[in-house]
């Protein structure tokens, strides 16, 4: 087998077990948000459209959200923040910062719940 070959299925096997290990693992905080503008999620691009966002725990510290929409998925590292004062968050809202013309994810705070999340930038993601 000639070296490309063998560094495609072993590309193919990598990203067979990553999304094996996500489809296994334990889901919440499933929620539906409509986006109307291309934005940055760490270093995930994510169009104009509805996103299904679901946690991915881990026992690293770190957790992995996971953006779903109609033949797109995408795995951003974040970290999952308690609230001040176990304060629960009055709406479910997605939080951005601009930088230049980027539209960057910072912040996902979820109606009813004591805790938001933080999109954690260059850090590898637990479930890789």
């Amino acid at each position: 087998m000639n070296k490309s070959l063998v560094s495609s299925l072993l590309g193919i096997c990598a990203a067979a077990l990553l999304f094996a290990s996500l489809a296994k693992a334990e889901q919440r905080d499933l929620v539906t948000v409509h986006l109307d503008f291309a934005a940055q999620a760490g270093d995930k691009t994510l169009a104009a459209g509805d996103y299904q966002i679901s946690e991915v725990e881990t026992t690293s510290g770190i957790v992995s959200l996971i953006f779903r929409a109609n033949h797109f998925t995408a795995v951003v590292a974040a970290a999952r923040i308690e609230n001040p004062n176990d304060t629960t968050s009055s709406k479910t809202e997605l939080i951005f910062d601009r930088t230049g013309n980027n539209l960057n994810l910072n912040k996902i705070n979820l109606e009813g719940r004591t805790y938001r999340y933080e999109i954690v930038k260059d850090v590898p993601l637990p479930l890789q």
